[in-house]
């Protein structure tokens, strides 16, 4: 609790003293407050690509390894598995885990777009080691060292700190899950991601959905210190095509994907899939 306390305290009076000068998307200087946290963070609305932030987006200067701790627990297992537990947990295709994301990738190897897979935000690397039971030859991105050395020596995965680090090889998915929320600067990511899709390769990916058009106040529990970034169907509409993507439909749920797609997601997260443009589609 303490911790936290530090890190938004920090994120707090980096509020009091300076302001987020441009979109971390676009780097537009045109935006519209839409409301405030704490009455100092702003919440921005990019009046260019449609991106929610906040102003500022929180940079540990004094509480890094603090907010490293903090990033670590957010959305994960926090108690790591002894020798012989991961060994049992991958012997059974990690049934009966919290993070077993069978559902998921059946329905993607059934969808038969290839088996070239790279997740980007793969904490511990249970996707990965996951994936690759499944069929997929799979790759990571992960930015936290500590989650980082344990899929690398734990579970002999390939990972990699950036996306700009992953070699250029025609992947055939790039997945990423409660990730780009985390982002600091997402100027480059969309690009990075095309560059490493193969033509008529697919992006899908999950958000927690911050429409704050729709949901208005009730969804600024979503934005802040540790999620700087607010994401939404609309944002990926006006923004996906321009890097090469045709978005192939939204989901509310993953109960829904591939067969129920619809025009935008409803609920609490934003689940999308978007195909890369092929040579052929661009002529």
């Amino acid at each position: 609790m303490t911790q936290s306390l530090l890190v938004k305290a920090e994120f707090f009076l980096e509020a009091l003293i300076w302001k987020q000068r441009a979109c971390p998307h676009c780097g537009s200087e045109a935006w519209q407050t839409v409301a405030r946290k704490f009455r100092v963070v702003a919440i921005q609305h990019c009046q260019n690509c449609g991106l929610f932030f906040t102003s500022p987006v929180y940079r540990p200067l004094f509480f890094s390894e603090l907010y490293e701790k903090r990033y670590r627990g957010e959305g994960s297992t926090t108690r790591l598995p002894t020798s012989e537990e991961l060994t049992r947990l991958r012997a059974t295709g990690f049934a009966n885990f919290d993070k077993n994301f069978g559902d998921r990738l059946a329905a993607m190897r059934d969808y038969g777009a290839g088996c070239q897979l790279l997740e980007i935000g793969s904490s511990w690397g249970y996707f990965v080691a996951q994936a690759e039971q499944y069929g997929f030859q799979a790759m990571g991105v992960e930015l936290s060292d500590y989650r980082r050395r344990f899929g690398i020596e734990h579970l002999q995965l390939a990972l990699f700190k950036s996306v700009a680090a992953v070699p250029r090889q025609n992947f055939d998915w790039v997945y990423t899950a409660h990730t780009l929320e985390h982002f600091t600067d997402l100027s480059t990511v969309f690009q990075d991601i095309a560059d490493r899709l193969r033509p008529g390769g697919l992006l899908l990916l999950e958000v927690p959905n911050f429409d704050f058009f729709r949901f208005g106040t009730s969804c600024l529990s979503a934005i802040g210190a540790v999620h700087p970034l607010g994401l939404c169907s609309d944002f990926f509409r006006r923004n996906l095509p321009k890097y090469g993507f045709i978005l192939q439909g939204f989901y509310d749920t993953w109960a829904q994907f591939p067969h129920r797609p619809q025009a935008e997601s409803t609920g609490d997260a934003v689940i999308l899939l978007a195909q890369k443009v092929s040579e052929k589609d661009k002529l």
